[in-house]
């Protein structure tokens, strides 16, 4: 599987899907920066979210412009659309930079990070929307799915292994390239 991967990845190593990726997670942004200044935050955007208070101020305070239905549908269409090309977006940079800074054993081993994270996000959102869809203002704490609690973390400990893995990788890069302009 992650060679089939490792062999798409490296067929699009170029400046476009570089820039490509970073200009799509950048309008993904933007459209998550709206969506919470006209629904409030998320329970995504906490790591605790499984809990009872926030889910509940999130669902059900009169605050923000919209209705409570409203704002929830928002959430769940926004979680159904950029929320999936986001992960998409970063997982494919990720991929595309380790296949371009390992070599070609180590960068199918490492690839394994970024499909997890993709996977763990999508599985969130769908966690999430499962979460706001089920909950009543009106429900006991304890009917509240905790299994979300589990998504969240794992994904953001795969992201920061990639983020450290592309760091290393550069670092490592940019040593041997500079090494060898020099002579030394």
């Amino acid at each position: 599987m992650f060679e089939n991967l490792q062999s798409w990845l490296n067929a699009r190593l170029s400046r476009r899907w570089f820039v490509g990726l970073a200009l799509t997670m950048s309008i993904c942004t933007v459209v998550f920066q709206y969506r919470n200044s006209v629904i409030g935050n998320p329970p995504d955007r906490e790591l605790m979210y499984f809990d009872a208070e926030f889910i509940q101020g999130f669902c059900c305070s009169e605050k923000f412009k919209w209705p409570i239905r409203a704002r929830m549908q928002f959430y769940i269409a926004t979680q159904l659309t950029v929320d999936v090309v986001f992960p998409l977006a970063y997982s494919m940079l990720f991929g595309l930079a380790l296949v371009a800074l390992y070599s070609r054993p180590v960068s199918r081993w490492l690839l394994i990070f970024p499909v997890l994270a993709l996977a763990f996000d999508l599985t969130e959102n769908l966690a999430t929307i499962y979460l706001v869809q089920v909950f009543e203002c009106d429900l006991v704490p304890a009917q509240i799915p905790r299994l979300t609690q589990v998504f969240t973390p794992c994904k953001w400990t795969c992201v920061f292994v990639c983020i450290i893995l592309v760091s290393c990788g550069l670092a490592t890069h940019l040593t041997h390239r500079n090494q060898s302009r020099t002579g030394k």
